[in-house]
């Protein structure tokens, strides 16, 4: 699975929490969000705003994490 079709589902399926979330699927998914959260933190340093960002995207990401956390 590519790992931009894999993101794309994560946020086009945040919601659903039935069916099945291929292993692919979720961990390019915790990779990116990984890789977000070490940019997010390295921008931190550079500006605070960064950090209201981060906050923002990961409570925007909360409820798609855990359905593709139950998917899975």
């Amino acid at each position: 699975m590519n790992p931009f079709v894999a993101y794309e589902d994560f946020w086009r399926r945040g919601l659903d929490f039935r069916g099945r979330s291929s292993r692919a699927e979720y961990w390019w998914v915790v990779l990116i969000n990984l890789v977000l959260a070490l940019l997010f933190n390295l921008g931190e340093r550079v500006s605070p705003a960064v950090g209201i960002v981060a906050i923002v995207y990961a409570l925007a990401a909360l409820v798609p994490n855990i359905a593709l956390g139950v998917r899975r």
